[in-house]
């Protein structure tokens, strides 16, 4: 009796079984109905899809009853998306029209759900691949074109990139538009991403969202979905020329790994361009250029109908050929040449305003006042600046406590005038002179207030010295 309880149990479990899968079938045709042979239809959100044949048909099968959303896409004639309900075997035939004849449905997630975006409750502006193409939308500051009342902009040199929404900016490194790629959030601006090589849609929403998307999104947020491997392997090429020898090129292939279970899809990109900024002081005519490269790599692993594993990694690297607002009509020539040749300043230099590179410093002043760099040649070979920096620390300690800060007092003195000297021959920066020259008074006040106690104590007669 119990064997054939348990037989009993497994049969009604494997008839439920076959009883919840279907059929999808159809077929794809244009408008006049001829059929169109290799069209796909994919099953979004799975890992499901077909292939016509020569006569147009297709089928799917296993399909478990519910609501799904299908995307037919074939060369030359526009995609359709198109919202079915599964509750038995289903036929549905699609039709076709050509790329330019119509617009077609757009499915978003701006809802956290697949939905038709005339279905969906927010302000909110969306774009699919081809229109992304047809838009030449390269970079993230490239979508001011395609939604009204919302900036993108970078910070004037092209390192990082931030967005504004309904007149609401950001005025630090957290965004006031929230920014996902593929679900995953980015906090702070300058990791945003730059380039777009592999994208399938765009969603603009326009007003608060931090009921669905949390923090950062005050202002809004921007979905950027990339596209899904899939069954079939496909790729693209792209490559494009432009003003300032701007050059953009991007590649990517997708393909299967495992059928109907595990997929993969690499795509890259690259783009440089040349400066439009002629700089006198800096000698160069080519600020602003800037070079970067993307790339990204996506798995895709569907184990059952309802569950799926993705991993997707990115990386990119951008770099601009860019500087800061530096110096004024008084700044010194030899920091123009450091900057010339891109070099940077030591932290414990540049507060003596040395150069970096001595080379280029007394070329420099070998050209304008030959006898001074005798002088500067001297405090580097006896180690002048090894003694300021001594000097400086041993001051500092003595001037902390009682007893020895008239000690360190007058070591000051000489100490502030070696250093006035150094900022009024070598530098010639007037903060640094009026600073150097205000502590070198107030420590000669404080000597001469303890006048007295300092000659009692370090002037006595030499007979009763000890």
């Amino acid at each position: 009796m119990k064997k054939l309880f348990t037989l009993t149990f497994l049969c009604t479990i494997v008839s439920l079984t076959v009883l919840g899968q279907h059929q999808f079938s159809g077929k794809i045709t244009d408008q006049s109905g001829e059929g169109l042979p290799g069209a796909t239809v994919h099953v979004l959100n799975t890992s499901k899809g077909a292939v016509s044949d020569t006569q147009g048909n297709f089928s799917i099968n296993n399909m478990n009853s519910g609501t799904y959303f299908i995307k037919v896409s074939y060369v030359g004639f526009q995609s359709l998306q198109k919202k079915i309900e599964i509750s038995g075997d289903l036929k549905q035939d699609f039709k076709l029209s050509a790329a330019t004849a119509e617009l077609g449905e757009i499915i978003v997630t701006a809802n956290k759900q697949l939905q038709n975006i005339q279905e969906t409750p927010i302000a909110m502006t969306a774009i699919q691949s081809k229109q992304i193409e047809q838009l030449q939308i390269n970079e993230l500051v490239e979508l001011n074109r395609v939604a009204a009342n919302f900036k993108s902009y970078d910070d004037g040199g092209g390192s990082f990139q931030t967005l504004a929404s309904r007149g609401i900016y950001s005025i630090d490194a957290t965004p006031a538009v929230g920014l996902y790629v593929d679900d995953v959030p980015f906090f702070n601006i300058i990791g945003f991403p730059t380039l777009f090589s592999d994208i399938e849609r765009i969603e603009v929403l326009k007003g608060p969202q931090g009921t669905l998307y949390g923090r950062n999104a005050l202002a809004g947020a921007v979905n950027i979905i990339t596209k899904r491997p899939t069954n079939i392997t496909n790729g693209f090429v792209r490559f494009g020329y432009g003003n300032l020898n701007q050059l953009n090129a991007a590649a990517g292939v997708s393909f299967p790994l495992v059928q109907e279970k595990v997929y993969a899809r690499v795509h890259g990109s690259f783009t440089q361009r040349d400066g439009y900024i002629n700089n006198i002081a800096l000698d160069t005519d080519n600020l602003l250029s800037r070079e970067s490269f993307s790339g990204g790599a996506r798995l895709n692993f569907f184990p059952s109908e309802r569950l799926h594993v993705t991993l997707h990694t990115n990386i990119e690297d951008r770099s601009v050929d860019a500087y800061a607002l530096v110096g004024g009509f008084d700044f010194p020539r030899y920091r123009l040449d450091s900057l010339r040749e891109n070099h940077p300043f030591w932290a414990g230099i540049e507060k003596l305003f040395l150069p970096y590179n001595p080379s280029v410093f007394k070329s420099d002043t070998e050209m304008t006042d030959p006898t001074f760099f005798e002088f500067y040649d001297f405090l580097q070979a006896t180690g002048y600046l090894y003694f300021v920096g001594f000097f400086q620390l041993l001051n500092g300690l003595l001037l902390v406590f009682r007893w020895t800060y008239l000690l360190g007092a007058v070591m000051m003195v000489p100490l502030m005038l070696c250093l006035l000297m150094t900022h009024v021959f070598i530098s010639r920066y007037p903060g640094f002179i009026f600073f150097d020259s205000a502590m070198f008074a107030l420590n000669g006040f404080l000597v001469l207030q303890h006048y007295k106690t300092l000659k009692e104590t370090f002037l006595k007669p030499q007979g009763i010295w000890i």
